[in-house]
């Protein structure tokens, strides 16, 4: 399987898990857009390609953010950065052209470089969002009282940072053509 991935990697785990996993199993990345494209979420991104030993490209999603210092990364992001020898900030790849021809697609961050770079894309396979909760009530798996957070008892869904960052865009990704949509809901 072969994935194009926009994220905010940096801001909490989950991305990095997912991602970490995604590689575990053998996807290849085609390229990845970092949402917003703080330096320090660049180098983070730079650090698992060169650890997953792939050569796939790193472009923000907000042209020149990685120059404006600020800071979207922290505690074991940094910590994975410096266990690794790799620098805290780094720039992202060139923008150039790069030939997708039949890809999935994975969202765990805010939509904010779909739809525009689908037509990069020509054949869409699979659309991956990942975000939001799920009640406690909705699913089936059993949750400790201690692992559950107080802020989402009683509620069976909480709007998602990533569905809800662009709605226009999050509309115009999911009215684009896959052939399947996974949503994975927290």
């Amino acid at each position: 399987m072969s994935m194009v991935v926009e994220t905010d990697l940096g801001r909490d785990m989950d991305d990095l898990l997912a991602l970490c996993f995604m590689a575990s199993q053998g996807v290849e990345f085609k390229v990845w857009f970092i949402t917003p494209g703080d330096a320090d979420q660049i180098a983070v991104a730079k650090m698992l390609r060169s650890q997953f030993g792939q050569t796939f490209p790193i472009f923000c999603s907000k042209p020149d953010r990685h120059k404006s210092g600020k800071h979207s990364s922290g505690g074991i992001h940094y910590k994975l950065l410096e266990h690794f020898d790799m620098p805290l900030f780094a720039d992202p790849d060139p923008d150039g052209d790069f030939c997708i021809s039949k890809d999935d697609v994975f969202v765990c961050g805010p939509v904010t470089t779909f739809p525009e770079k689908l037509e990069a894309i020509l054949e869409l396979d699979q659309l991956f969002m990942q975000g939001g909760f799920i009640g406690f009530d909705v699913h089936d798996i059993e949750i400790a009282p201690e692992h559950r957070l107080e802020k989402f008892e009683g509620l069976t869904e909480v709007s998602t940072f990533n569905m809800g960052g662009s709605k226009t865009r999050t509309l115009a990704l999911l009215d684009a053509p896959f052939q399947q949509r996974t949503f994975i809901g927290k």
